[in-house]
């Protein structure tokens, strides 16, 4: 389940994962994502949850969600 991952494997986490992913789950990479040092998405996880799903629906299934957030900047 999502919430046994560690922060390195949800921030990992791809579109594919993703897709398959509830909102709770989904807010915890977002949350991981954010905890990895990316303060923009730490800032509004609710917000970003939301974008990262709009975005993986056009995204490459196999890109990790953090790089289609941030387009691949850490």
């Amino acid at each position: 389940a999502p919430g046994e991952l560690g922060a390195a494997a949800l921030a990992a986490t791809t579109c594919r994962d993703d897709s398959a992913m509830t909102v709770p789950a989904r807010r915890e990479v977002i949350l991981a994502i954010g905890a990895d040092g990316n303060d923009l998405v730490a800032m509004n996880p609710d917000l970003w949850v939301g974008v990262a799903t709009a975005l993986c629906s056009f995204a490459d299934p196999g890109a990790p969600v953090r790089d289609v957030v941030t387009g691949g900047a850490r």
